[in-house]
């Protein structure tokens, strides 16, 4: 994240990100990067499809997974989520996956010639 973004998220206290495709793994991945660069702003993602725009139950818990403080399909459920007067949703923390070792092989004895 360049100077200029961080220094604009520091004066913001919503984002509100269109998504132009129905991609969970692109939006979850910039509510993290969002929310790591500053813990109190509020987050909406706003999927622009047909998909799911009734669906309040379904829009809730995607936001739920993906540590966003609303998910939108459409113009209105975008300015309802970001004149809610909720505070913000703290980040997931997520446990790192370590890479397991490897057993060291066993050394091969090399054969001595008496």
């Amino acid at each position: 994240m360049s100077k200029h973004a961080r220094e604009n998220i520091g004066l913001a206290a919503l984002v509100l990100q269109p998504m132009l495709h129905d991609s969970v793994k692109h939006a979850r991945f910039l509510v993290r990067r969002l929310k790591r660069a500053k813990a109190a702003l509020r987050v909406g993602i706003v999927f622009w499809s047909e998909t799911g725009n009734d669906d309040k139950e379904a829009a809730a818990k995607l936001a739920q997974d993906i540590s966003a403080d609303f998910v939108a399909h459409g113009m209105v459920g975008a300015v309802t989520g970001a004149l809610s007067k909720e505070p913000p949703v703290a980040l997931k923390l997520v446990a790192k996956r370590r890479a397991r070792r490897q057993r060291a092989a066993p050394r091969k004895v090399a054969a001595v010639a008496s």
